[in-house]
Order: C-alpha cells, then sequence, then structure tokens
C-alpha cells in the first residue's frame, strides 16, 4: 500500500534528475548546431534521437506536437509542464522570447548552458565539503563503533562473564549496523547536487 504511494514520486524524481543531468550537454548540442546553421526542428530532431535519456524522450514529444500542428509557444509549454522543473522553465521562457521577438537562439542557448554548468559547479564545491564532514561520521559509526564495542564485549566477557545474550550480539552486527551504515549511504547519495 504504502510502495503504491511512494514509487510514483521516486520514478517522477529520477526522471527529473536524468533531464536535469543530461540539459547542459543538450543545451551546448543545441547551441553549436544552430550556430553551424541547422534549422531549429533538425537540431531539437538530433537531440531527440541523442543520448540524453528523459530528455530526449521529451524533446520526441514536442517535436511530434509540432509536427502535428501544435504552435511553438504551445508545445515548448507542453515540454515545460511536463518536466515540472525550474531551470526548464526558465530556458523554455529564454526559447520562447528568443523565437518570439527575434535574437541569436544559439548565443541565448550557450549562455544558459553555460550558466547551469557553473551552478552545477558551485553546488559540486558544496557537496564535497560536506561530503568530508559526512564521512568522518560515517567511519564512526561503521568503523569504530563496531570495533570498539567488540573490543569491550570481549574484555568484560573475559573478566565478569558473558554479559550480553550472544543473539543481541549477532543482531547488532548482522542487522543493526548494516542497517545504519545502509541508511548513511542513503542519505550521502540524498545530498548529490541536482540542477
Amino acid at each position: 500500500m504504502i510502495l503504491r504511494k511512494i514509487y510514483p514520486n521516486i520514478k517522477e524524481e529520477q526522471r527529473r534528475k536524468d533531464i536535469l543531468k543530461n540539459l547542459p550537454f543538450a543545451l551546448r548540442q543545441l547551441s553549436t548546431e544552430l550556430k553551424a546553421g541547422i534549422g531549429l526542428m533538425d537540431a531539437l530532431k538530433t537531440i531527440s534521437t541523442s543520448q540524453y535519456g528523459e530528455l530526449s524522450k521529451e524533446f520526441t514529444i514536442t517535436l511530434e506536437e509540432i509536427y502535428y500542428g501544435t504552435s511553438y509557444n504551445e508545445a515548448f509549454n507542453n515540454l515545460s509542464k511536463r518536466t515540472k522543473t525550474d531551470i526548464m522553465d526558465r530556458i523554455i521562457q529564454q526559447i520562447l522570447k528568443t523565437l518570439n521577438n527575434g535574437g541569436n537562439l544559439a548565443d541565448t542557448l550557450n549562455k544558459i548552458a553555460d550558466e547551469n554548468s557553473n551552478n552545477m559547479r558551485i553546488k559540486y564545491k558544496e557537496y564535497s565539503e560536506k561530503l568530508n564532514s559526512i564521512m568522518l561520521i560515517y567511519m564512526f559509526i561503521a568503523v569504530l563503533i563496531p570495533v570498539i564495542m567488540f573490543i569491550m564485549i570481549i574484555a568484560a566477557t573475559t573478566v565478569i562473564g558473558p554479559i550480553m545474550n550472544p543473539n543481541m550480539i549477532m543482531f547488532m552486527y548482522l542487522l543493526l549496523f548494516p542497517m545504519i551504515i545502509t541508511l548513511m549511504i542513503i542519505f550521502i547519495k540524498r545530498l548529490e547536487p541536482t540542477l
């Protein structure tokens, strides 16, 4: 029951991350092709057939909408609604503004890609700084606590006799500590930056 409610959200988040991960590269390719004199539709078709995962699929849908008579504005706005990301909304608005008012779309896309790359660089730098302190905590929980606890149990058992049930020790080392380590890994993975 819970899985049915959580799973779609997890898949949507993975899809969103895939789109955001590939977006700067797709924008650069689009910009390069436009500078080379390829038309917008052909450049979008190239992006849709490239290896950009979910982003390529979204551009395929957008192209199909345009081919079947939807205006550029409506097709790009639909793309923005489907992706549900702030950065994509901003990019679509810039593309539409450039198409409607005239201007060099290739330069606009290149500037957006540069801005996104700089933002990602800053976020990864912050992430690596956080990761250093998290790794200290991880090492303490994953290595030091189990080893120190094991040494203390052995020392106490030698002096006093059995102080803990062997099943409890097995539970801690085979289930509790691995579970804590797994949760820490999931936490670290969730901190990974996106656009």
